[in-house]
């Protein structure tokens, strides 16, 4: 996956912390990467097959290409309106087996956006993405 960057924010999910959030704390108008890394939840022949991205706030976190390889998936986020939001990444895997990565987002709207006119544009509430097969 070409997406997978170390500039942005990741959550490392492991067999010991599946229920664990991460916290993403950002002002409006920014654009940032989501990765979640399931390696440390995976069995050693285990690999992922899907990932589905959801948010809570589709005009808080606007979400756009979606992708997942066999151990990892991100997706892109604009965080478009003030406000709280949840994102959950949910993996199918090679076993059939079903994984979880949250994120909690806050994202502010200070100090200056009030002299900014809010963008109208919504995202999807879900986006899904396969393996590609090689």
């Amino acid at each position: 996956m070409t997406q997978l960057a170390t500039r942005a924010t990741s959550q490392y999910v492991s067999a010991y912390s599946l229920d664990r959030p991460q916290q993403i704390q950002v002002r409006r108008y920014q654009s940032r990467l989501v990765n979640a890394y399931f390696n440390g939840a995976l069995g050693a022949d285990e690999s992922l097959v899907s990932v589905t991205w959801r948010t809570s706030q589709p005009w808080v976190c606007v979400m756009s290409d979606a992708s997942v390889t066999e151990r990892a998936t991100s997706v892109r986020v604009e965080f478009n309106g003030a406000g709280y939001a949840r994102l959950q990444a949910t993996v199918v895997s090679s076993d059939g087996n079903t994984y979880l990565a949250d994120f909690e987002v806050n994202v502010f709207a200070a100090p200056y956006d009030w002299f900014e006119s809010m963008p109208v544009a919504t995202g999807p509430y879900s986006l899904v993405a396969v393996v590609a097969e090689a």
